[in-house]
C-alpha cells in the first residue's frame, strides 16, 4: 500500500504488483501509512497535523436501514482481507 500526492491510498497485490483498490485518503497528500500490528486499523497522515484511523465497519442491520450498497460491502470485505494477508 502507498499514499500519493493526489490524496489517494493505493493497495496492490504483492505477487502481480497490480493495483487492486484505491481509496480517497485525504483532500491533498497522503504521505504516511501504518497498519496496526495486531488489529484491523490503518493510520494515515498527510501534510496537515491530522492522523486518520481507518477500520472496516460492521455489517449494518439491513432490516433497520435498508441494504448496504454493493460498493460499500466490497470495500469492507477488501479492507478485512488486506489486513488478514498483511502479516
Amino acid at each position: 500500500m502507498a499514499g500519493s500526492d493526489d490524496g489517494n491510498i493505493f493497495f496492490w497485490d504483492r505477487k502481480s504488483t497490480n493495483i487492486v483498490k484505491i481509496l480517497k485518503g485525504d483532500k491533498s497528500i497522503v504521505n504516511c501509512l501504518q497498519p496496526h500490528p495486531d488489529c484491523c486499523f490503518l493510520a494515515s497522515s498527510g501534510i496537515d497535523h491530522v492522523v486518520r484511523l481507518w477500520t472496516p465497519q460492521p455489517e449494518v442491520n439491513r432490516e433497520c436501514v435498508g441494504q448496504v450498497s454493493q460498493e460499500s460491502a466490497e470495500s469492507f470485505a477488501f479492507f478485512i482481507a488486506m489486513f488478514e494477508n498483511a502479516f
